[in-house]
């Protein structure tokens, strides 16, 4: 019995970690898309456009209430800044550990 019950532990603990990596990925990509929409939200109400995102431009979409809460940062390393240009057409959120928001 107790043989039996550490082979079974021995298939099932391995196999979780795949499971756990996809989402941690998945909510990452969520919460890129989610600052990704509030920066168009923003640019679309503003004279000026949000052209990068940081912490100050985090304040702003906070303050005006295009985004609800700060973003999660599910993983050790994540952190999220922009690249491209929304007047090129390939702005998008970059996580060091993720990468961008298309998938």
């Amino acid at each position: 019995m107790f043989i039996g019950l550490l082979v079974l532990l021995a298939i099932i603990i391995p196999n979780t970690r795949p499971v756990h990596e996809d989402s941690t990925a998945s909510f990452c990509y969520s919460s890129r898309r989610r600052v990704e929409a509030a920066i168009e939200m923003y640019n679309m109400d503003q004279s000026v456009m949000m052209e990068r995102y940081g912490p100050a431009e985090e304040i702003l979409l906070l303050s005006g209430k295009y985004l609800t809460e700060r973003p999660g940062f599910p993983s050790i390393g994540c952190i999220y800044t922009s690249s491209g240009s929304f007047e090129t057409g390939d702005f998008k959120i970059v996580c060091p550990v993720h990468g961008t928001a298309i998938r």
